[in-house]
């Protein structure tokens, strides 16, 4: 129980000096950390990045400006109706060939 103790200060430690990158430069430098302290130092790394990434993110969500569900709703159905002369499906198609949809032709050889 005292080892694990001890690795998880070891590892509080190794966290504290990355938030300090001049302590954590100065050690690199002059070699006072193991393999393993690299390699915790490491995901210790990359978990800061990947948490300031999702808080860039939420950041960027929350700036977001927001509108009333009912206003939405009125802005779709505008859009539909000042469109609906050009949806295919309600008016139809201009020609056969112009419809995706269309059953393919069967190709029979005789």
């Amino acid at each position: 129980m005292r080892r694990i103790n001890n690795h998880i200060r070891h590892i509080f430690v190794i966290s504290y000096i990355i938030e300090r990158t001049e302590l954590f430069q100065y050690y690199q430098s002059h070699n006072h950390l193991t393999y393993l302290d690299t390699a915790v130092m490491d995901m210790v790394i990359t978990n800061l990045q990947q948490q300031r990434m999702i808080t860039e993110q939420l950041r960027r969500e929350a700036a977001i400006k927001r509108i009333m569900v009912s206003k939405a709703i009125e802005d779709i159905m505008k859009y539909i109706t000042e469109h609906e002369q050009e949806d295919c499906l309600l008016v139809g198609f201009s020609s056969q060939k112009s419809n995706p949809f269309r059953e393919k032709s069967s190709c029979s050889i005789l």
